[in-house]
């Protein structure tokens, strides 16, 4: 349970730090992929169960540089964000 509540870069370094943790199962880093890269939404439709979630993660944060697409998507979702963060605090004013 204590490993669930654990972000991605702490599950990184308790992985560095420690033999018995570095096979982690991988359905933990679905949760990282959702969580981490929320603009990659074909994750949520990749099978659970069939799907390396660790190598996806780490090939995500590996290739990052080359994957221009995706870093279009990042600054668009942010931008998105932002947008909604926006209108909700303008709503607020209003009422």
């Amino acid at each position: 349970m204590v490993i669930d509540e654990l972000s991605s870069k702490e599950l990184a370094s308790l992985r560095l730090a420690s033999r018995a943790f570095y096979e982690v199962q991988t359905f933990l880093f679905r949760r990282f992929v959702l969580e981490d890269l929320p603009w990659l939404w074909e994750a949520n439709d990749l099978p659970r169960n069939h799907t390396d979630w660790h190598q996806l993660y780490v090939n995500a944060k590996l290739y990052w540089s080359t994957l221009k697409g995706l870093q279009n998507r990042k600054r668009i979702w942010k931008d998105i964000e932002w947008i909604v963060k926006r209108m909700g605090q303008y709503r607020e004013v209003k009422q």
